[in-house]
């Protein structure tokens, strides 16, 4: 039940559905924590119900529930995720517009060089890391991160993603 809760949490989320997204995720949590512990299941809600949070701009649910989720996947040795977790909690200091949020991109691009075959997540981080760098008006700096993304995009093949890192570098250019 907690997966299916959380299948249409993520549904609700892409029709911009929140309150209902938000209602899903809750109860897929509660029936995750009523099964025995599927660390993985628990942890995946959390951080749908964390980013949706952040992106409604409810910044404290956000926070809470991103160091619930930081706590899950240590425990659970989960570095991959715990490397996504860093990189929410730096856009969330991003959109606190405060610059101490580099200390995670910098602790999730350290986890992502640790992991073999890691290249698309250590790319997703340089552009959230250059994102973080353009909102708070750092350009020369969001731009080396934004073109370390797309080195590392283009190296892979991955047109779209690409694309998105240029129509930022073009932004920041006008």
């Amino acid at each position: 039940m907690a997966r299916v809760l959380n299948e249409q949490g993520q549904l609700d989320a892409q029709l911009g559905r929140y309150t209902a997204a938000s209602a899903a995720y809750r109860e897929a949590l509660a029936w995750a924590q009523r099964a025995p512990r599927d660390s993985g299941l628990e942890l995946s809600i959390r951080l749908n119900l964390a980013e949706l949070d952040l992106e409604a701009g409810r910044l404290l649910e956000a926070e809470a529930e991103l160091r619930r989720a930081e706590q899950a996947a240590i425990a659970g040795n989960g570095i991959r995720r715990l490397a996504y977790i860093y990189t929410l909690m730096g856009r969330l200091r991003g959109a606190q517009g405060d610059e101490t949020g580099f200390v995670f991109f910098e602790q999730a691009i350290e986890l992502v060089r640790a992991l073999p075959g890691s290249v698309v997540t250590e790319a997703q981080v340089y552009l959230a890391y250059g994102l973080f760098r353009s909102r708070l008006g750092q350009q020369d700096e969001a731009r080396a991160y934004l073109e370390r993304a797309r080195e590392l995009f283009d190296s892979l093949g991955e047109a779209v993603e690409r694309e998105r890192v240029d129509e930022e570098l073009r932004a920041l250019s006008a």
